[in-house]
């Protein structure tokens, strides 16, 4: 079963009570994330999803480190930056 995406819709100013309803409108099905692999070649993590190879930007420097990064099991991913 897939997942349903819903994003939450600013409003000026809502007054709401026992029993109102609130209405929320579901993100479009085109809607998809951008994983980038900041200074670093494309990679697929270990659940599976894909970030591709640093581009779109200008300047900096990409660096990649060594070692473990604490709190995280994609260490490789964030092993490189820009």
């Amino acid at each position: 079963m897939l997942a349903r995406r819903w994003s939450l819709v600013a409003v000026a100013a809502v007054t709401v009570s026992a029993g109102s309803l609130v209405a929320v409108q579901q993100a479009s099905a085109a809607a998809v994330p951008v994983r980038i692999n900041a200074g670093g070649p494309a990679w697929t993590d270990p659940d599976g999803l894909r970030y591709a190879a640093d581009f779109g930007f200008v300047g900096g420097t990409p660096y990649t480190g060594t070692g473990q990064v604490k709190g995280t099991a994609k260490d490789e991913l964030y092993r490189t930056l820009r």
